[in-house]
């Protein structure tokens, strides 16, 4: 018996696929679906709306959140001059943005009338690409990879941040 938890959308919202693939792998998704799961769970309403679609009302769907103690977080000081810093965290994909934050730092080094230090945590794919445009457009004072990091670790970045950014790019699901 299988149960199917989903932390995103099964397609972008509004945006069914139509390329022949996409459309091969949604018909065997309800297959899998309509005859093999027993239930659903998932973040969002859309992803409750899109696997109640593909699997025809015929298994239960279960929508959850996150949650997160505040007192597993340390409040970062409120922005008063100097570095600005930002934090990215997430699973290092192309499709995910995380390749254009070199982008970014490289035009807010140029134009932003403060300097703009980017922190990116996590690990994937294009880690190792980014971290090789970061030393070939010299934003090594600009942009730290610091691959995937442990709790501790990772509240400390936070908790120096100013901001927290999400890169999403429109072929992210």
């Amino acid at each position: 018996r299988v149960a199917v938890n989903l932390h995103n959308v099964l397609w972008p919202e509004g945006y069914p696929p139509t390329r022949p693939v996409w459309r091969g792998i949604r018909a065997l998704n309800r297959v899998f679906f309509r005859r093999i799961a027993v239930a659903g769970m998932g973040v969002s309403p859309t992803t409750e709306r899109q696997v109640l679609i593909e699997a025809a009302h015929r298994i239960p769907f279960f929508q959850y959140r996150a949650q997160f103690s505040p007192q597993g977080f340390a409040t970062s000081s409120p922005y008063a001059g100097g570095m600005f810093r930002v934090i990215a965290v997430g699973r290092i994909e192309e499709n995910k943005g995380f390749l254009d934050l070199v982008d970014v730092a490289r035009i807010l080094r140029d134009i932003a009338p403060v300097p703009v230090h980017i922190d990116i945590c996590g690990d994937g794919p294009v880690r190792a690409r980014i971290a090789e445009l970061v030393a070939q457009h010299g934003l090594q004072d600009r942009v730290r990879v610091h691959g995937r990091l442990a709790r501790e670790p990772l509240l400390h970045v936070y908790a120096k941040a100013h901001a927290l950014i999400v890169p999403t790019r429109s072929t992210f699901t």
